[in-house]
């Protein structure tokens, strides 16, 4: 059965189009050591991909005290806040190659993250993402956060594409099962930064890839 001609590619952001996630594990880190709260590193590592409300649940189980998630989360956000500043957020290898491509040969590139817009803007503002996207869908815009599918199918709504027509790139197991619920195939590039890659056994994937320079190469034979 012959392929449906690909439209476009939708980006997670964390992990996937910038280094971030690892940006947000550090931060976690700090602010716990901040509060002089132990925490394994690994654990801290397994919220990768999670949803804000999860991550909250997760701190406060750990820590018996839910009242202290708000002020973890203003310290990440701080410590965050100074690493964007020096240039520590960078973008993954490959990204704009690949965004100047999808643009050049008339495809649309459209961002689908759990994160709010109000930690995800000012992140594609510093890197001067925004001109190669053609739409973007935040957390705060849907109901249900991934591994639901609500933000691939709204990014699909927006570009107006049949979602079979498009690719997800992922780094996440939830991120994959969204795209999965959402019927789009999904090409899964493990977030490099972090040593223990999650396992995806039993999710259904495109390709696994090592950067977005490979899918860059394998879309130029598809385009």
């Amino acid at each position: 059965m012959k392929r449906q001609k690909i439209e476009g590619v939708l980006f997670d952001l964390d992990g996937t189009l910038v280094n971030s996630e690892y940006g947000y594990y550090l931060s976690w880190l700090e602010a716990f050591k901040k509060e002089n709260i132990k925490i394994d590193s690994k654990e801290v590592q397994s919220w990768s991909g999670l949803s804000a409300d999860e991550t909250a649940k997760y701190i406060a189980k750990k820590t018996g005290n839910s009242e202290i998630v708000p002020l973890l989360r203003r310290h990440r956000a701080e410590y965050f806040d100074e690493m964007l500043n020096q240039g520590k957020i960078k973008t993954k290898e490959g990204a704009f190659k690949l965004l100047s491509f999808l643009q050049k040969n008339k495809k649309k590139a459209v961002l689908a993250t759990s994160t709010y817009s109000d930690r995800a803007q000012p992140i594609l503002d510093y890197l001067s993402l925004n001109p190669y996207l053609n739409d973007k869908v935040f957390g705060n815009e849907v109901k249900y956060l991934k591994p639901h599918p609500d933000i691939y199918l709204k990014a699909s709504e927006k570009i107006n594409s049949d979602p079979k027509s498009l690719i997800a790139i992922e780094d996440s197991v939830s991120g994959i099962k969204a795209a999965n619920a959402a019927g789009i195939p999904v090409i899964y590039i493990p977030d490099s930064s972090f040593p223990n890659r999650p396992k995806i056994n039993n999710l259904n994937i495109l390709y696994e890839m090592s950067s977005l320079n490979e899918v860059h190469d394998w879309l130029e034979n598809k385009i």
